[in-house]
């Protein structure tokens, strides 16, 4: 069965845009059990450190949620200063994590 084609996804949050062709960003969610549904228009950042913090708010000092780990794709919810509103596959957790610890 041929795979459908959609446009590349652009990263707006770095001066340099960020762009996952179809079939890498295929290759990275194929094969896992989501817990949430993902939207066919969805922007996604992956994480590009060893570990981030996923926080309740758009600050350093507001609570853990979850820690994500390098290579992680989370789902671009929107941008918070320097900070993004994401969520995450495994989970569905909601929250915000610092972008430049993303791409």
């Amino acid at each position: 069965m041929e795979q459908p084609v959609a446009s590349p996804i652009i990263s707006k949050i770095t001066a340099e845009p960020v762009i996952y062709d179809q079939a890498s960003l295929c290759d990275s969610i194929a094969n896992f059990d989501y817990a949430v549904e993902i939207p066919l228009d969805a922007a996604f950042v992956r994480v590009n450190v060893p570990v981030a913090n996923l926080r309740t708010t758009a600050t350093s000092k507001s609570q853990l949620k979850q820690k994500v780990r390098y290579g992680e794709l989370l789902i671009k919810l929107e941008i918070s200063g320097d900070w993004l509103k994401v969520q995450t596959l495994d989970s569905g957790l909601i929250g915000y994590v610092f972008a430049d610890l993303v791409q």
